[in-house]
């Protein structure tokens, strides 16, 4: 059975997100003078710092899932990117411009760089993760018990399982990175042990 990665919703996703970030840094911007301004600049230091968190936390090797990324996934690095740099441009040409340093222009910076730093190392948005020995891919609504997996194969733009009762599962629509590839094939071999079981990465990755 062949799946995309629920893209149309995806792309809806993002653009909401990307729209609310901005609409936020705007209406922060407008009130930057009140209480209001603080209260949503706040949040949103604390939401991004938070994400950050758990994109570094995933690229040590602390999360117990594996990602890889969708056709869409790299509109939303480069919004993040660019929102990044917009911040930091701005809130350093108001401190030479102002010639001082205020909380707003900490925020701004702050902001900027978490923002630049989430579009440099934001991680896919599907997830593969084991659960009770069952196996949850987005993109497929039913889990799979991992007892019946014989085969996985990784490329560019499709994650291919095939079962012992040759059933074959395939999402599509992906842009699969060879770091991504890696880390996938690394997370299978960890938690499937029967003998058989082949992987095939078709993704050139790093060692």
């Amino acid at each position: 059975m062949i799946h995309t990665l629920n893209r149309y919703k995806n792309d809806i996703r993002t653009i909401l997100e990307m729209v609310l970030v901005y609409l936020l840094s705007y209406l922060a911007n407008y009130w930057s003078k009140g209480f209001v301004g603080i209260v949503i600049i706040g949040l949103q230091l604390l939401y991004y710092t938070y994400r950050f968190i758990i994109i570094i936390r995933y690229r040590l090797g602390k999360s117990d899932y594996a990602v890889f990324s969708s056709q869409n996934d790299l509109s939303k690095k480069m919004g993040f990117l660019s929102l990044g740099i917009v911040l930091l441009f701005v809130s350093l040409s108001s401190l030479f411009w102002r010639e001082k340093f205020d909380n707003y222009t900490g925020i701004g910076l702050s902001l900027g760089f978490l923002f630049l730093f989430k579009g440099i190392f934001e991680i896919g948005s599907g997830i593969i993760q084991f659960k009770e020995s069952t196996l949850n891919i987005s993109g497929i609504k039913e889990p799979i018990d991992e007892k019946t997996l014989k085969e996985l194969v990784i490329n560019e733009e499709q994650i291919k399982l095939f079962e012992i009762n040759n059933q074959r599962q395939i999402v599509q629509d992906l842009r699969i990175e060879p770091k991504e590839a890696g880390l996938i094939e690394k997370y299978f071999n960890t938690h499937i042990k029967q003998p058989g079981f082949i992987i095939i990465n078709q993704v050139v990755h790093e060692v």
